[in-house]
């Protein structure tokens, strides 16, 4: 019963709402950087051919 325990410590519960926030916005960026990447490069590639 540990989510109930986190739940009644609200500083705590919004910590964790917080880090899990953090987590998933910084796995995004970092997605959306190698997209950003890959595309740079493709685009580089591209214009070398031509």
């Amino acid at each position: 019963m540990k989510f109930t325990a986190v739940l009644n410590n609200k500083e705590n519960f919004i910590n964790a709402i917080k880090d899990r926030l953090n987590t998933v916005a910084y796995s995004k960026v970092d997605e959306m950087k190698k997209n950003i990447a890959m595309d740079f490069l493709k685009s580089k590639g591209e214009d070398d051919e031509s």
